[in-house]
């Protein structure tokens, strides 16, 4: 006996690459002769920004910046920063090379130490920490349909997510925004932090309109009355992003991160009361296109034995897209601080976890603190772990979600019995997928000496012990499970406990063809 199959061609989504790497750096370095000498290290600051992420044949490749700062007093207790900028690269070699791509790659602090030489000597060493996810399609031939009275099916639709592609961007924003501090003339820009975050976006067909914000936070020394103050302010921004083979029936996740910036104070006739503003951007469009893949679960023949061979298929089903705020409030002791000048928030780890039907967020994060302790500047650095709750009231079997976080605003209280509540807003966006194995039939042979004996006289009175599907109690008595619903006058998939069948032998009569 020939069985007649229809086969069609599946893209299974797969793990290519989820692991993370130390990359160590050091700097030693004399100051520049604008820069005063070092009395008193305050703090050191790293930032490790990803600034391009390249697939290439059978290795990726993610490169990026260690931005560094310190900052320090002199013997006038003036503060002064240090800066320098220390590139890093990494590039993981694969086993198979990539079928449309989708790599999302994040950096994290993992540890900074620097010690003053000399006033005028600085020795940094540290290690910055990439996090690197990488999935491929991979094509795979099941059996959709099979034209034969004598077998039964079990066909099931999933909901798939077909990646279209990845796309990547950089721009330049430059502008000038009226400053709200006086005395500009004797101001120098401390720290400054700028945060994008994706109000908005549309898909056209084959392009992506991005509209956003700039956050931007601009702490200020007045070196003539050695104040420190820190302002906030917002830019917006607008960008199209050209994606081949996007429309308007696709969804995106979207990632955007500032990989360069300066801001520094307006120092002719026309800035002058401003602060000029500069901003790279670095943006990845991932695109998805929903899709319905039909396969066969299992098959069974009423006349004889029939030989099945399977596989897995990973499957991506949408659960949810993110592009919401949340905010956290942490207690952080500052004792002997009489006044609080500025706060910031960095993260240094994040893991997604799904755990009571809600998708969490697990962050580690430093926060700095910049303040007065003995009448001389000071700063002070505390980890906290943080758990939000990204989504609520929903059922996965297997999360998959590489959110894309920006931290927007950090602010903290007056100083209560020597602490201080900081609080900060934090944007996530990303899609939640549900990551499926679903195991399919991709060939099907029958063994004809293997025949099976139908008494067409036998009826069997059936009771369920519990929810059973109607599909296995049909393939356990070599019955259809139209036989099973019409007979029982059942709807749906399922019989619940407790439930009396009457089951009947199969008729090849009573099946419509396939």
């Amino acid at each position: 006996m020939d069985i007649n199959v229809e086969r069609v061609s599946v893209k299974s989504r797969n793990s290519i690459v989820n692991s993370k790497y130390d990359l160590p750096f050091e700097i030693d370095c004399t100051l520049p002769d604008y820069c005063r000498d070092v009395e008193k290290l305050l703090s050191t600051d790293i930032n490790p920004v990803v600034c391009s992420v390249s697939s290439d044949d059978n290795k990726v490749t993610v490169e990026g910046n260690n931005l560094v700062t310190v900052f320090y007093c002199d013997k006038e207790n003036n503060i002064s920063k240090y800066e320098s900028k220390v590139p890093f690269s990494k590039t993981v070699e694969l086993k198979a090379p990539m079928n449309t791509p989708a790599i999302s790659a994040a950096a994290y602090e993992g540890y900074i130490n620097c010690r003053a030489v000399s006033p005028r000597r600085l020795d940094i060493r540290g290690t910055t920490q990439i996090q690197l996810d990488a999935t491929s399609d991979k094509e795979e031939k099941i059996i959709e349909k099979i034209q034969l009275k004598d077998v039964e099916t079990n066909i099931q639709l999933f909901e798939n997510a077909e990646c279209t592609g990845q796309y990547c961007k950089q721009f330049t924003i430059k502008d000038s925004i009226n400053s709200n501090f006086k005395d500009m003339e004797h101001l120098s820009v401390l720290r400054y932090r700028i945060s994008p975050f994706i109000n908005e976006y549309k898909i056209l067909p084959d392009k992506v309109i991005l509209k956003g914000t700039l956050f931007i936070v601009i702490c200020c020394c007045n070196e003539k009355e050695k104040k420190i103050s820190t302002e906030s302010y917002k830019m917006p921004f607008s960008q199209i992003i050209d994606c081949p083979g996007i429309d308007e029936d696709c969804i995106c996740d979207f990632c955007a991160k500032v990989i360069n910036s300066e801001t520094v104070c307006g120092n002719d006739d026309e800035s002058q009361g401003k602060f000029n503003i500069s901003a790279t951007i670095y943006t990845i469009i991932t695109g998805y296109r929903k899709t319905q893949l039909v396969g066969i679960k299992d098959c069974f023949c009423h006349s004889c034995v029939c030989t099945c061979k399977s596989k897995n298929i990973n499957i991506l089903k949408p659960v949810s897209q993110l592009n919401s705020n949340f905010t956290f409030n942490e207690s952080v002791s500052v004792d002997d601080f009489t006044e609080i000048k500025d706060a910031c928030c960095k993260i240094i780890s994040m893991e997604p976890e799904y755990n009571q039907n809600t998708v969490k967020l697990k962050l580690r994060v430093i926060l700095s603190i910049l303040g007065i302790k003995n009448k001389q500047l000071c700063c002070v650095e505390k980890t906290a772990s943080i758990t939000l709750d990204v989504c609520k009231n929903i059922k996965i079997d297997c999360l998959c979600f590489n959110p894309h976080i920006n931290i927007i605003e950090c602010s903290c209280s007056d100083i209560n019995n020597g602490k201080t509540e900081i609080s900060c807003s934090i944007r996530v966006n990303g899609i939640i997928f549900d990551k499926i194995c679903i195991n399919l039939i991709d060939d099907i042979k029958p063994e004809p000496k293997s025949k099976k004996i139908i008494d067409h006289d036998l009826v069997i009175i059936y009771y369920t012990h519990s929810k059973e599907l109607i599909w296995d109690i049909a393939k356990k008595y070599n019955t259809s499970t139209e036989n099973i619903i019409k007979q029982n006058h059942l709807s749906g998939d399922y019989v619940e406990k407790g439930q009396t069948l009457l089951i009947t032998p199969f008729k090849p009569d009573s099946l419509s063809a396939e």
